[in-house]
């Protein structure tokens, strides 16, 4: 397994089916070994109190519990 390397963005508001996340981080994961570049990396984001909402393509449709705007 060659190791990757990711691309963080703090604070960024993301909207997915789910709800509205102010808060979340951004994530790019790539892999420069088998020769990829940040632009070919993975979008992966983290909303805070929720986890994954968006993995690449897939987004978050629903969620248990408190889901909506979460400002």
């Amino acid at each position: 397994d060659a190791p990757r390397q990711s691309s963080y963005a703090p604070s960024v508001p993301v909207s997915v089916p789910a709800g509205d996340f102010p808060d979340s981080l951004r994530a790019i994961d790539w892999n420069p070994l088998e020769g990829e570049t940040i632009e070919d990396g993975e979008d992966k984001v983290f909303a805070s109190g929720i986890g994954l909402v968006i993995d690449d393509v897939v987004e978050l449709t629903s969620c248990d519990g408190d889901s909506g705007s979460h400002e």
